[in-house]
């Protein structure tokens, strides 16, 4: 995790530089428009982590809002095809591993 957190903190920072790099590691013709990967990259670099958080980081309100709504809409099914009706939200992602 630690190798990939540099990686996008890199791509953060250096955007052109990322896109360039991905150009450069992939096989000739990968990239017809290397254009759209400097405007990917552009667009997404500052959307890598959240304002004041590092990247990877996992909120809460993002992991219960969801699947609370699948809930209420009866759209997640136990294994004989009733309705689940509760589950608990933090068993579905962690924080555990971000260096």
């Amino acid at each position: 995790m630690l190798a990939t957190s540099c990686g996008y903190e890199y791509a953060r920072i250096h955007p052109h530089e990322a896109a360039q790099m991905l150009i450069d590691g992939a096989p000739a013709g990968t990239f017809p428009d290397t254009g759209l990967v400097f405007a990917s990259q552009d667009f997404l670099s500052p959307r890598y982590a959240d304002p004041g958080h590092k990247w990877g980081w996992q909120d809460a309100a993002a992991w219960h809002g969801y699947p609370q709504f699948m809930l209420a809409s009866n759209g997640i099914q136990d294994a004989s095809g009733k309705p689940v009706h509760s589950m608990n939200f933090d068993a579905l992602y962690t924080n555990q591993f971000l260096p």
